[in-house]
């Protein structure tokens, strides 16, 4: 069976200083280029957050960017789950580390352990 395809959500505000890093975690997952999105919600930043999102976006056609006028993390979350393509959702938070192997870990979860969500140990950044 083919693995089936990963949007990575991701709900940030004004997090210029570290939301290149989380983009570039997320994109070197551990998984097949063609099955993994990244859809990137944001709060209406007023730093430079999403003109880093914007170049992201223009060189990755993986990366999405999407609008939340609401600008709270659920609603952000939310908006990534409309616009998400993928079979399994993960989330990725601007204030955490995540390993290459970190959205393999939560889909192998998910097939073998009965559950109808996962999560695995993130490193917390400040």
């Amino acid at each position: 069976m083919p693995d089936p395809v990963v949007t990575i959500a991701v709900a940030c505000r004004d997090e210029e200083a570290r939301i290149e890093a989380l983009v570039r975690a997320a994109q070197a997952q551990d998984w097949p280029r063609d099955g993994l999105e990244i859809v990137v919600a944001d709060g209406m930043s007023m730093d430079g957050t999403r003109e880093i999102l914007a170049r992201l976006a223009g060189d990755d056609a993986r990366v999405t960017l999407a609008d939340n006028p609401a600008r709270t993390r659920a609603a952000g979350l939310n908006e990534c789950i409309r616009r998400a393509h993928g079979e399994i959702v993960v989330r990725f938070d601007p204030g955490a580390e995540y390993a290459p192997d970190y959205a393999r870990r939560c889909v192998d979860a998910l097939a073998h352990g009965g559950a109808d969500g996962a999560s695995g140990t993130t490193r917390p950044r400040g």
